[in-house]
């Protein structure tokens, strides 16, 4: 299985600037790291 990696802060950071509340980036990068 292939593993890819990515910062989370950064990845938090421009789902803000796009407009996504801090709880739900939080959440969305949790089910990515659990994917």
């Amino acid at each position: 299985m292939a593993s890819i990696s990515f910062d989370t802060r950064t990845f938090i950071r421009r789902l803000q600037q796009a407009g996504v509340s801090e709880a739900q980036a939080e959440a969305i990068v949790d089910a990515f790291r659990k994917a």
